[in-house]
């Protein structure tokens, strides 16, 4: 499976361990009761792919959590029983938020979604404070198999491509400000121009300098690539 020795190979070179299985048990131990924070929007059509959601979680599975005890879901996942999250969202550029990935993701967690969705969306990070959502997140796998570079929510063929990517680590914000580049790279590509994004996605500043859920600064961002370097574009 592709995906699978994809995703094993990120988090190899994340975790510095050269065996995949050793490398996955840096991350979860047996006892631990894990949600699997995936994006199944139905009238979005930007999914997490079902091929990376079933191999994050049989690698979950192969640290010694038993299957009952791994919950893949978007809506209704029992954050407040889960001792670890993977979040594992998509790449969409947002009318309303700017860009959709990472801390985004989340915003389900907080039970008034409504709330967030405004011009620029600052408050975002809130989520990943929230007493049954703080520091339970052990991994980040981003599925960039095919992002949409908007702009969105909704969706038009013309704006969505073949990146044929994962982006995992461990930080939201740096992975985020990672994302955001991709997108403004693949956009001015697509016009010959510059396209800026807008809204300007003020949450992942904000995650940075108000909620200290980790660094926006492209300086401090460690971005390892893995894999055929042609159309990378970061």
């Amino acid at each position: 499976d592709v995906v699978a020795r994809m995703l094993d190979r990120a988090v190899s070179e994340l975790s510095g361990e050269k065996d995949p299985a050793k490398a996955w048990k840096r991350y979860f131990r047996p006892n631990d009761t894990v949600g699997v924070k995936m994006t199944r929007c139905q009238w979005m059509r930007v999914h997490t792919h079902d091929e990376v959601v079933n191999a994050i979680s049989r690698r979950i599975e192969d640290c010694g959590v038993k299957k009952e005890r791994i919950h893949t879901r978007d809506y209704g996942l029992p954050v407040e029983a889960c001792t670890a999250l993977v979040n594992v969202p998509t790449i969409k550029v947002h009318t309303l938020t700017g860009i959709a990935v990472s801390i985004k993701n989340y915003i389900n967690f907080t039970g008034k979604e409504s709330s967030y969705h405004f011009e620029g969306s600052a408050k975002l990070g809130e989520a990943w404070l929230l007493p049954h959502v703080k520091g339970k997140t052990r991994l980040i796998v981003v599925d960039a198999l095919r992002p949409y570079f908007g702009p969105g929510p909704q969706i038009n063929p013309l704006h969505q491509w073949d990146y044929k990517a994962l982006i995992v680590g461990t930080d939201p914000v740096a992975i985020d400000t990672v994302c955001l580049a991709l997108c403004q790279r693949k956009r001015n590509l697509f016009k010959g121009e510059e396209w800026p994004i807008t809204p300007p996605p003020k949450s992942i500043a904000a995650a940075d300098t108000e909620y200290h859920l980790g660094t926006s600064d492209p300086r401090k961002i460690k971005l390892v690539k893995l894999g055929w370097q042609k159309d990378v574009l970061i």
